[in-house]
């Protein structure tokens, strides 16, 4: 048998296999699907078909005109907002890397952005304007050298927004255009992902996997009948690849190993992908039964907190943006409950900005399966997720002047990560107290670290330049610092308790090893006390000698020190902060001394090399230090309390 009719033969039996799989686990949205799990209705006759087929834009389309459902209607006027502007932008894209030379990735995002609301528009009203637009704008990459695949997360974007226009604009596209769309896709993107020295994605267990596979599926199910073949080595290779990368990312609780940003990111093209198999296939191949992910819609709502900021751990940005495949996974799991927060931006604020709104018209499609009226707030108060990053996030309610508390450990090693293990965010009373620092752009950090001889994407090594940002140390997070170290970035924090009490809503983390042996022990618990105040208990022991130690806040509210401690004042309110040190634990009197200070913000002044390239932080800084005597267990309680 020749080679080609084999792997042929071969990638067909996993398609089956995997089909069997899903077909057998009985998954009752799977068989709302308007197909089987075959390849044959992906016919030239049979367009559009990704997410939505000539019927359900009919339907979508009388739904939004009898204005019955406010979220639809809403969604659909920013989605032609961004049609309007975007989308009939007169400026020509142009292949343009990024500052640091290295990636083409905010191009192709403002590709998507463009075609795909202008080809929803065009779908919508019928008006010439948007369809000679988005077939401008699909010739003008096709017509790019490359799609930059050294960087394949700029392949796996403009992949998908030549397959969205190409699927939702077909039968309106010249046949030139759709003849140069598949000569594009098979050159700049297949061909691309065959490489293996640009496919390394296949064996990532990040965002990346996500987003570059979910490109390609999506591309491979909008222009299946140009290249069966090719197209069924992309879903067979990209299904078996992204299993393995979800089961790493999501399992066991469904916690983000990168944060908030990255899960936004992701998993919005973890929904493309697998809505790309529904809606064309019949079936997703059972991945959304993988472990973990069915839960981590409950770990993203918690990370927003209630001041319209998120809980921007790692290289996260606190800005609360658009989370597009909550809108997916609200229909797909009937969890309407993942859309609150959703709801409250899209009604009160103009809800999408700069990139985040690139596949909007998508969740749009899902949006109108949505009853409004059963879109409440979570009836929990906790979430705790293990796995790569353990993580816990409790609030008192889901509103501006509830409480909310999120803390995390793992390893500053994790994709993303940063020397913050044991850091918080606490929000209380419609203020942030406890603060996470946003990350600047990474082109602006990648070139002078080069020139240092350095490389910013270095995180196994103790002595990369990555440690060197004041924003990634631990000098600069809401945690411990020992003799002035950095924390041993390989080390794990495991989460070794959970309080889901009525007095107590938090959890306990070990960092003992993040101290390379300076204290014996070092176990830190956080935690909302009498949904009134955060308090704050680090169990230390100490090691062979005497050790010092800095305990940290960040904070954007304005420090003074004072005799009772440390008055932060925010917005006309005030909370102070106080410790207290035992010798054996709360009960016990005071064993040693604690000094309050405030902290520079500019790494200049802390001390930093990065101080040429790396601006202030906008937070200020302080918190208090104190010793840990040689052989000694010391109970640190530390509050954070309203004073009027």
């Amino acid at each position: 048998m020749p080679m080609n009719y084999g792997k042929a033969l071969l990638t067909a039996l996993l398609l089956l296999s995997l089909s069997l799989n899903s077909c057998a686990k009985g998954d009752p949205y799977a068989r709302e699907m308007r197909s089987a799990a075959t390849y044959s209705a992906l016919t030239s006759a049979n367009h559009p078909r990704l997410f939505a087929d000539d019927e359900e834009f009919a339907r979508i389309r009388e739904a939004v005109l009898e204005g019955g459902n406010p979220m639809l209607s809403r969604l659909h006027e920013r989605v032609m907002q961004i049609a309007e502007s975007d989308g009939q932008s007169p400026d020509t894209l142009v292949a343009k890397l990024d500052a640091s030379n290295m990636r083409l990735l905010a191009v192709c995002r403002l590709a998507v952005t463009r075609i795909f609301s202008a080809a929803y528009a065009y779908r919508f009203t019928g008006e010439e304007r948007f369809l000679r637009h988005a077939e401008w704008d699909i010739n003008t990459v096709c017509d790019f050298k490359s799609w930059n695949p050294t960087h394949f997360l700029d392949v796996g974007e403009m992949s998908t927004g030549v397959a969205l226009g190409y699927d939702w604009l077909y039968a309106h596209l010249a046949d030139s255009t759709k003849a140069k769309a598949v000569r594009a896709v098979e050159e700049l993107s297949f061909a691309q992902a065959r490489d293996t020295s640009n496919a390394w994605f296949y064996r990532s267990i990040h965002n990346w996997n996500q987003v570059c596979n979910g490109g390609l599926i999506c591309t491979a199910m909008a222009m299946y009948e140009n290249f069966p073949e090719a197209a069924r080595e992309v879903v067979a290779k990209g299904v078996e690849s992204n299993r393995k990368a979800m089961r790493y990312m999501y399992e066991p609780d469904g916690a983000y190993p990168e944060g908030p940003g990255y899960w936004n990111y992701g998993n919005t093209f973890q929904s493309l992908l697998m809505a790309s198999l529904e809606s064309c296939l019949g079936t997703d191949f059972g991945l959304a039964d993988e472990p973990g992910f069915q839960k981590t819609g409950e770990y993203e709502i918690f990370t927003q907190g209630n001041t319209n900021r998120v809980f921007n751990y790692y290289d996260n940005s606190a800005a609360l943006t658009p989370h597009a495949s909550l809108w997916y996974m609200a229909a797909r799991f009937n969890r309407p409950d993942y859309l609150y927060f959703e709801e409250k931006q899209l009604m009160e604020t103009p809800y999408a900005s700069g990139d985040s709104d690139r596949l909007l018209p998508l969740f749009l499609v899902y949006a109108s399966r949505i009853d409004p009226a059963t879109v409440n707030p979570s009836e929990k108060e906790c979430y705790f997720g293990n796995g790569v990053t353990p993580i816990a996030m409790v609030r008192t309610g889901w509103e501006k002047d509830d409480l909310y508390l999120g803390v995390h450990g793992g390893s500053a090693s994790s994709n993303h990560g940063h020397v913050d293990c044991g850091t918080f965010v606490y929000d209380a009373y419609g203020v942030r107290w406890a603060s996470e620092t946003d990350p600047l752009g990474y082109a602006r950090l990648e070139n002078p670290i080069k020139e240092r001889g350095g490389y910013l994407w270095d995180r196994k090594t103790q002595s990369s330049w990555r440690w060197k940002l004041f924003r990634y140390h631990n000098l600069q997070h809401n945690t411990l610092t020992v003799n002035d170290s950095t924390h041993n970035i390989l080390a794990f924090a495991p989460m070794i308790g959970r309080y889901d009490e009525p007095d107590r809503m938090g959890a306990a983390f070990d960092l003992t090893k993040l101290f390379w042996g300076d204290l014996s022990k070092a176990v830190r618990e956080v935690s909302i006390r009498d949904r009134s105040y955060l308090q704050v208990i680090d169990r230390l022991q100490g090691g062979p000698a005497d050790a010092k130690v800095r305990w940290t806040l960040v904070s954007e509210a304005v420090p003074e020190v004072t005799p009772s401690g440390i008055l932060l004042r925010a917005d006309g309110k005030s909370v102070l902060l106080q410790v207290t040190i035992a010798a054996s634990g709360p009960e016990t009197a005071l064993a040693a001394h604690a000094t309050y200070h405030i902290y520079p913000s500019d790494p200049a002044e802390a001390g930093f090399e990065s101080a040429d390239f790396e601006p202030p932080v906008s937070q200020h800084i302080c918190g208090f230090e104190f010793t840990v005597p040689a052989g000694e267990s010391l109970g640190v309680i530390t509050t954070l309390k309203r004073v009027e």
